[in-house]
């Protein structure tokens, strides 16, 4: 297991300590989209996140966020996905 998928693991697991259940459901299916739009960018940008796992990615893109922000960063992203498909 990398140092970053630790540091990961720990994130979710202090923001999920403090987090009702409605909260912890926002958050899981935040992190997902987060998660899959890493899968994205390294899929059209492959030079720049060469050598860099989706965790890796997606750490750096929460990396000092609040729970709100992280919710908000994935709201951010489904409106651009909605924009792209169009």
């Amino acid at each position: 297991m990398t140092e970053k998928t630790k540091k990961f693991q720990s994130f979710e697991r202090k923001s999920r300590k403090k987090l009702d259940d409605d909260e912890k459901t926002n958050l899981e299916k935040a992190m997902r989209v987060i998660a899959l739009d890493a899968m994205r960018l390294k899929w059209e940008q492959p030079e720049k996140y060469e050598r860099k796992s989706f965790n890796d990615i997606s750490l750096k893109m929460i990396d000092g966020l609040s729970y709100s922000s992280v919710v908000d960063l994935a709201e951010d992203i489904l409106k651009e996905k909605q924009k792209r498909n169009r």
